[in-house]
């Protein structure tokens, strides 16, 4: 789950900082964050999606101070790729020292395990996405399988765990697999999951 390092005064966000090396949380909480502001009807006028490698910081300053058309609010999402340069550092820190009340400015940071997050000055809150322990990506598989229905014994978890790598979207991968094909089926056993990832080579659908 992320962690808030830092959680701004009773006002409502203005900037929010996605960082970490779990890629599939962070970008669930991504969505989750842009729908709770703007429809999908508002966003060709009030949404904006820039890359850091690529935008001027003069395009987005001015995104960051149009005010919103149609939606209550309007969201900028930057997707930063290495370290911002020094010009595009100061309009973030200018920004955050005084965000307007009706833009959202989301920016996200995916780094390696170890990485860190992008520090800015003014009120910003800064949501963590770090990769999870083994135990927590167990009960996460559970948990993503409850939310689709099914029922993923403990074992079941571990094994889906141990045959994945450390990222929640190769977890997630496998399940959705095993989801597609297990028809009626409710519980989802660790066999039933060897078989659905290719561990048995024989397998058909109706097997599970």
């Amino acid at each position: 789950m992320p962690s808030a390092r830092k959680t701004p005064s009773a006002k409502q966000e203005s900037v929010i900082l996605l960082a970490g090396a779990e890629e599939f949380l962070l970008r669930r909480k991504l969505q989750r964050l842009i729908h709770e502001r703007v429809t999908d009807d508002a966003r060709a006028f009030d949404f904006n999606e820039f890359r850091s490698a690529e935008v001027d910081p003069g395009v987005l300053w001015n995104a960051l101070i149009t005010l919103p058309l149609f939606a209550k609010n309007r969201v900028v999402l930057l997707h930063l790729q290495g370290e911002p340069k020094e010009d595009l550092l100061r309009t973030l820190n200018r920004y955050a020292a005084n965000p307007s009340p009706t833009t959202l400015l989301l920016i996200v940071q995916v780094f390696e395990d170890r990485g860190t997050p992008l520090r800015l000055e003014g009120d910003v809150q800064t949501l963590t996405f770090p990769i999870q322990s083994a135990a927590k990506r167990a009960q996460w598989a559970q948990e993503y399988m409850k939310q689709a229905g099914k029922e993923l014994p403990a074992e079941a978890a571990e094994y889906v765990v141990s045959i994945s790598t450390s990222r929640l979207a190769d977890i997630a991968a496998k399940l959705d697999h095993a989801i597609l094909y297990s028809g009626d089926q409710r519980e989802i056993s660790g066999q039933a999951l060897m078989q659905v990832v290719g561990v048995t080579s024989e397998y058909l659908p109706w097997d599970l």
